[in-house]
């Protein structure tokens, strides 16, 4: 009795062992499991915060710009409809502004439907893009060639905290991911040529040489750009369960001085045609920090649907598009009926 006892014991203790070691993660298989998890996505919600500093210098004059930005966000994986709130607050040269914009999107009859509203205009723009079908058709056939489904981006260097943290009552790894400028100039030269040839190709139009020679031209200047000074620093918090991130951190540094080295160059290009000298110019970004929390997925990401007060008051874009071009005829010729001028 005693032998069977102690070989049931024995057993527990190997189940016990063997059910611990399936529970061991490493960095790379929890990266993998999460972007398996994003794959079946089907609806995102979250919460961002974007902080960033700037200082731009031009002739010996320098300016200081502090942005923020809060935004609630919820959307359909197929792109079929989207909410985003979002408050911006802008400080520069001693004076500060608040803007706030709401953004309704959704599809009618194979066309993409947009209400947007702005503070300073306190008024619904409506504005409505057709062939909604045929674009979602586009991403899916430009993510199939680039392979973006399958390696969405470098992986860089990944490090998996030893212990796991609790957010919103879910227990979670701590995953960190950095990826240096080097391996993000290897992405864009991957795929910049692929995706101006599938553009070029879907307008459908004749781009004739020197157009096409001068699109070149630019993406030559972002290819051979001096990327060793950008880094970015991932830092996920992921569910141990769905493997889906809850909360996210990422911070971007040496931005400004990967931005210089465009800017000096393509102001020279274009001082160049004028025969002038570029006046100096440059810009600081010690760091750009953006914050995702409340990160909820599928079910748990109900996508409101545009409100009809917001479908009533709305003013169609075209509409004052067309109003803009009555009142430039109306300059254009202020004599007006009965003998009166505008």
């Amino acid at each position: 009795m005693k032998k069977i006892v102690a070989l049931v014991l024995c057993l527990v203790m190997m189940v016990g062992l063997m059910s611990g070691c399936q529970k061991k993660m490493d960095a790379d298989t929890l990266y993998q499991n999460m972007n398996e998890a994003m794959k079946a996505v089907t609806a995102q919600a979250a919460d961002m915060e974007m902080d960033l500093e700037f200082t731009v210098s031009t002739m010996g004059i320098s300016m200081n710009i502090a942005m923020s930005m809060d935004m609630a966000m919820q959307a359909k994986s197929d792109l079929s409809a989207m909410h985003m709130d979002i408050t911006a607050n802008v400080d520069a040269m001693g004076q500060s502004e608040e803007i706030s914009m709401e953004i309704y999107t959704a599809v009618e009859d194979d066309a993409v439907v947009s209400y947007t509203y702005e503070s300073e205009a306190d008024t619904w723009i409506k504005s409505v893009e057709d062939g909604y079908q045929e674009l979602t058709a586009q991403i899916q056939e430009l993510t199939k060639e680039l392979n973006l489904d399958q390696q969405p981006m470098p992986k860089g260097t990944l490090t998996l905290e030893k212990d796991q943290i609790t957010v919103n009552d879910r227990k979670c790894y701590v995953l960190t991911q950095q990826v240096g400028g080097e391996e993000l100039k290897t992405l864009l030269n991957t795929y910049m040529d692929k995706i101006l040839n599938k553009a070029i190709e879907e307008t459908g139009e004749e781009i004739d040489e020197e157009t096409r020679a001068e699109m070149q031209q630019v993406l030559d200047v972002l290819k051979n750009l001096d990327w060793s000074k950008l880094s970015c620093k991932m830092v996920y918090h992921v569910d141990a369960e769905t493997f889906l991130p809850v909360e996210g951190v990422t911070e971007i540094t040496g931005l400004g001085e990967t931005l210089n080295g465009m800017i000096d160059t393509i102001m020279a290009m274009a001082m160049m045609e004028m025969d002038e000298e570029a006046p100096a110019f440059s810009i600081e970004i010690p760091t750009l920090k953006m914050t995702l929390s409340n990160m909820r997925y599928n079910d748990a990401a109900e996508v409101p649907a545009v409100p009809q007060e917001v479908i009533d008051s709305a003013i169609d874009m075209d509409d004052m598009m067309m109003d803009d071009e009555i009142i430039d005829t109306e300059l254009a010729n202020p004599a007006q009926p009965g003998g009166s001028y505008l």
